[in-house]
C-alpha cells in the first residue's frame, strides 16, 4: 500500500506540476525504490514517475511512532480505513 501511495503522489505532481513531499514511514518502501534494479516491474514504473518528476517529487523516510503529529495522523487514518473497509 505504501508503495501504490508514493507512485501515486509522484504520478499526481506530474500531472497537475506541483511540489509534493512524500514522507514514509515504510523503510522497505524506500529501499525498494533505491535499489538498482527492483523485483517488481510496478516499482519500477513508481522509479520512472520519480525520476520523472524529480524537480518536484521529495521522498523522505521517517521514523514510525516516533511522535510525528503527521505520521501518527497518517496512521489512524490508516488503520481507520481498514477498520471500516474503505
Amino acid at each position: 500500500a505504501e508503495l501504490a501511495a508514493i507512485g501515486f503522489a509522484a504520478g499526481w505532481a506530474l500531472e497537475h506540476n506541483q511540489l509534493v513531499n512524500i514522507h514514509t514511514d515504510s523503510q522497505s518502501s524506500t529501499e525498494e525504490i533505491k535499489r538498482a534494479e527492483p523485483k517488481l516491474e510496478f516499482v519500477n514504473n513508481i522509479k520512472e514517475k520519480i525520476y520523472s518528476s524529480r524537480l518536484l517529487v521529495s521522498l523522505t523516510w521517517m521514523k514510525a511512532h516516533a511522535g510525528n503529529p503527521g505520521n501518527e495522523r497518517a496512521d489512524r487514518q490508516a488503520k481507520l480505513v481498514t477498520t471500516i473497509g474503505q
